[in-house]
């Protein structure tokens, strides 16, 4: 929200790697902060080698899975953009729906969302397939884009790994089935809000 200050903080400690066309701002980074974090706790609570240890595995016990998953979708995106294959679904997506399509996307992303339990993932595989279609009919790519994450991480929640996992965490496994037939409900609820949205949006643009 400070403008200056995020401009220093993305332009400072940059970490560059030119034959990927990658760079990362270090300092603006959420998980710059979230080791600073990390090693603020070990020192205020005065942990132990052996319980930072325990930690470090249990933490990487749980977040493997994940890493893994939301690496062979990006592996997989590649794969499609070098096949032509998000050219040819976006063309195909355009001619089907047309200027309808608005209402397509967020269901697109939703399903990303709940299928891959990663916001990350689902935008890695569809986000170039839902703008590339957006601009084939003419609409803002930036909307379809938005829907599409919006819409994604909202039906994350939803994923019955991440379900699983947080009824594990809080050591309520016998309540999952409901707790997973809540959050549905929430999920397709919020969904709905925005297909409403985009209707309203659609109508009076």
């Amino acid at each position: 929200m400070v403008i200056p200050l995020k401009n220093y903080l993305s332009r400072t400690f940059l970490l560059t790697i030119e034959k990927y066309n990658f760079e990362l701002s270090i300092l603006y980074s959420p998980g710059f902060f979230l080791c600073i974090v990390c090693i603020f706790t070990i020192f205020f609570y005065r942990l132990q080698v052996l319980e930072i240890s325990e930690s470090i595995m249990s933490t990487f016990k749980k977040c493997y899975p994940v890493i893994i998953t939301t690496f062979l979708y990006v592996v997989v995106s590649e794969i499609m953009s070098e096949a032509k294959m998000i050219q040819l679904l976006s063309l195909l997506a355009a001619q089907s729906f047309g200027q309808f399509y608005v209402f397509v996307s967020p269901l697109i992303g939703a399903i990303g969302g709940f299928l891959t339990g990663s916001n990350t993932a689902s935008n890695t595989m569809f986000i170039r397939l839902q703008t590339e279609t957006a601009l084939h009919i003419g609409m803002s790519p930036i909307l379809v884009a938005c829907s599409q994450n919006v819409s994604s991480s909202l039906m994350t929640m939803v994923n019955p790994s991440r379900v699983a996992l947080s009824c594990s965490v809080c050591k309520i496994s016998t309540d999952e089935n409901e707790i997973q037939k809540k959050i549905l409900f929430v999920g397709l609820g919020t969904l709905t809000i925005i297909l409403i949205e985009l209707f309203l949006f659609f109508i009076f643009r």
